[in-house]
C-alpha cells in the first residue's frame, strides 16, 4: 500500500506495474529430495514468489482503476510449466502467479486494466549466476552445457529481451492483449 501511495504521490496516475519475486535459495537449501524441505522454507519460497504479487495486486488493481486503467505484467518462469524434479516449491509459486494473473484478467478486463504475465527461461541473471555456482570453472561450465542442452537456441536469454517485452505489454500496442502468459525461453526442450 505504502509503495503505490508513494508512485502515486509522485507522478499522479498509476497506469503500469510490473511485479516479479523469487528467492530459489529457500529450495536450494532444502536438499535434494522434495520431502526434506521444511515447512518454513516452503513457505517462505511461497510467499516470495506467490504471496507477493498477490499483495502487489492488491493495492495497485484498485488504483490502476482509479486512473482509468492500464496495464500490469507479473513475471512468472518457465519452472512453473516445466515442473521439473528439484522446483517443486519454486514451480507450485510461479503456477500460482500464472492462474492468479489469468483469473484477476478476468475480472478486470471490464474496467479497463490489462494483466499478463512474462515466463522467462534461462536468462543471465543473479539467480541463474548463483545457480551456477561451483567449485571449479569445469563444474561451472558442466552446469552451463546442462543448461544450454536443453534451449534449441544453444544461448542464455537477456534480460533485456525480457525487459522489451513487458514494454511491449505496457504499450497501447498490446491493448487487445489481456490473460496471456508470454513463454521466453529459446524453446526449452520439455524435458527439463
Amino acid at each position: 500500500m505504502e509503495l503505490v501511495d508513494a508512485v502515486r504521490r509522485r507522478f499522479g496516475d498509476l497506469h503500469i506495474a510490473v511485479n516479479g519475486a523469487a528467492n530459489a535459495e529457500g529450495a536450494a537449501d532444502s536438499g535434494p529430495a522434495f520431502t526434506n524441505m521444511s515447512l518454513l522454507a516452503f513457505e517462505s519460497v511461497i510467499r516470495t514468489t506467490l504471496v507477493s504479487v498477490w499483495l502487489c495486486m492488491r493495492h495497485q488493481l484498485p488504483a490502476i482503476a482509479a486512473s482509468g486503467g492500464g496495464s500490469i505484467i507479473n513475471i512468472s518462469s518457465i519452472d512453473a510449466l516445466l515442473a521439473a524434479p528439484g522446483t517443486g516449491s519454486y514451480a507450485a509459486g510461479k503456477a500460482g502467479v500464472n492462474a492468479l494473473s489469468r483469473a484477476a484478467a478476468a475480472e478486470y478486463a471490464s474496467q479497463g486494466i490489462r494483466i499478463n504475465v512474462i515466463s522467462p527461461g534461462a536468462g543471465r541473471t543473479p539467480m541463474l549466476e548463483a545457480n551456477l555456482a561451483a567449485d571449479s570453472e569445469e563444474g561451472r561450465a558442466a552446469l552451463l552445457d546442462g543448461y544450454l542442452s536443453r534451449i534449441a537456441a544453444r544461448r542464455l536469454g537477456e534480460p533485456q529481451g525480457m525487459a522489451a517485452a513487458a514494454v511491449w505489454l505496457a504499450s497501447e500496442h498490446a491493448s487487445y492483449v489481456i490473460g496471456h502468459n508470454f513463454v521466453i525461453d529459446g524453446a526449452v526442450d520439455g524435458a527439463w
